[in-house]
């Protein structure tokens, strides 16, 4: 089947988050022009999943609803057959997103003033998540080099993770906003320290579908029996397939005294409560949706080889790295000198270009952005035209 990846899609006045924020910052924005920032996609939703939900929508009763076997399976046959994970379907936990999955482990598996461990920059609700629960916000910040390039500090690491008061690490793989997929060995190094001081480990792969054509994604919990008798694994459908406002995610746990503890703690919070049609949604994506992921994730690669070839021959002061993996790209904007207010007035009002802020992953991100790929190519031929012009007239 041929999908459609170029289509135009004006989702002004339908209650789209980005939209509404785009035009909340410059109400003047032209007509046609899209935002680059929230992480949901500006593609039409897999016509798979779309025709799949408008014939069970005839006939379903929308009551109070708990997961079908069907949907567990295809969960499981999809981990098998993408990531070569054998899941089984006890091990599921629903929740109404990753986010609530992080809060819920933060509160459920450290106690107050404990410390977890984030490697900085990284998005934002992990340091909600740990210090909204009152516990100790310790960075490990990742080391930066030419590209912009991240790397672990793994020195580091071992240090943290050797204070008794750390108690858990939550690792973001593939690594959000970077685009950055970690290799396999440096997931194993995490690991080791990890069962070496015994820290509990949240791993968020909700991007783990949306892998480049070249790289290749490991997931955490996969590599020994002692990672993933003390890793929590946070899953979705809704980067995958543009499913985020279906509030749905599946959260793993093979270990069953954790996952005992986190399903309790949940429902406690009342976040387990989902409905028929994310569950239908995810049962329809994981069955019937690959194909159009792997047509997606080739218009996305070919977006980002536009950006690195308009930035290195145009604007080579503006840097960026190839993304490995997720649909998001970052760019570095510091060697242009301008203050954070000028760059954002260039951006938003001159060349009228929506990205979301390098600070929303943390203060040493000042004078980055994160370029949301996933839209039509004009959009981002268009957007790139317009941010020429504006780039040039400052003299950049």
């Amino acid at each position: 089947m041929s999908y459609d990846f170029e289509s135009r899609v004006n989702r002004a006045g339908t209650g789209s988050r980005k939209w509404n924020v785009m035009y909340d910052v410059n109400p003047d924005v032209a007509p046609g022009i899209p935002p680059f920032s929230v992480a949901d996609m500006e593609y039409h939703t897999a016509p798979e999943i779309v025709e799949g939900l408008k014939e069970y929508i005839n006939d379903a009763i929308l009551g109070y609803s708990t997961p079908t076997n069907q949907m567990k399976q295809a969960v499981c046959k999809w981990m098998k057959t993408r990531h070569d994970w054998d899941v089984k379907p006890e091990w599921l936990l629903n929740s109404s997103g990753v986010v609530p999955a992080l809060f819920a482990s933060v509160t459920e598996f450290t106690k107050p003033d404990e410390g977890v461990i984030l490697f900085t920059p990284v998005y934002r609700p992990f340091y909600m998540a740990v210090e909204e629960n009152n516990r100790a916000l310790v960075e490990c910040p990742l080391v930066l080099s030419e590209g912009p390039h991240y790397d672990i500090d793994f020195d580091l690491f071992e240090k943290l993770a050797a204070e008794p008061k750390n108690t858990m690490v939550i690792l973001c793989s593939p690594h959000n906003p970077s685009g950055r997929v970690w290799t396999k060995e440096e997931l194993t190094r995490i690991a080791e320290i990890a069962v070496k001081h015994n820290l509990i480990v949240v791993a968020d792969e909700i991007h783990h579908d949306l892998i480049m054509p070249g790289s290749s994604h490991s997931v955490f919990e996969t590599l020994s029996d002692a990672v993933a008798a003390r890793t929590i694994t946070c899953t979705s459908p809704s980067k995958s397939f543009n499913l985020a406002g279906t509030q749905f995610s599946n959260i793993i746990v093979s270990n069953p005294e954790l996952r005992e503890r986190l399903e309790k703690r949940l429902q406690a919070r009342e976040t387990t409560s989902c409905n028929p049609i994310s569950f239908k949604a995810c049962e329809l994506a994981y069955s019937k949706g690959g194909a159009w992921l792997d047509a997606c994730i080739k218009a996305v690669d070919a977006n980002q080889r536009l950006l690195l070839d308009f930035f290195t021959t145009k604007h080579p002061r503006v840097k960026l790295a190839p993304i490995t993996g997720t649909y998001l790209q970052w760019l570095d904007f510091r060697d242009l000198g301008l203050t954070s207010e000028e760059l954002n007035h260039l951006l938003q009002f001159e060349a009228q270009v929506f990205f979301t802020d390098g600070v929303f992953f943390g203060e040493a991100a000042q004078g980055f952005k994160r370029w949301n790929l996933a839209a039509p190519r004009v959009e981002i031929e268009e957007a790139l035209d317009r941010l020429d012009v504006a780039l040039t007239a400052h003299g950049f």
